[in-house]
């Protein structure tokens, strides 16, 4: 049986931390565009009508919305090397 210990600085587990946190943000998002794409092809197919379609669409876009600047202050932050792709 062998035994491991793992050690991290505080600033390394912080950084892991912000990179996780902005790669679950990053995912957040994307299925959110992901359903906003389905609600549009659903449109097109007549399984919404218009209002519902908006109805839905708003409330991704506000979702989407909320994300975004919780990505940007991740980017932003000082102790964060992860890549934001927006």
């Amino acid at each position: 049986m062998y035994t491991f210990e793992v050690h991290f600085s505080e600033q390394e587990a912080s950084q892991q931390a912000s990179i996780t946190i902005t790669k679950l943000y990053e995912d957040q998002v994307t299925a959110f565009v992901q359903k906003s794409e389905h609600l549009l092809s659903q449109l097109e197919n007549d399984r919404l009508d218009p209002v519902q379609y908006q109805s839905l669409a708003d409330v991704y876009q506000k979702m989407i919305e909320a994300a975004r600047p919780k990505l940007k202050a991740l980017e932003t932050s000082p102790q964060s090397y992860a890549v934001v792709s927006m």
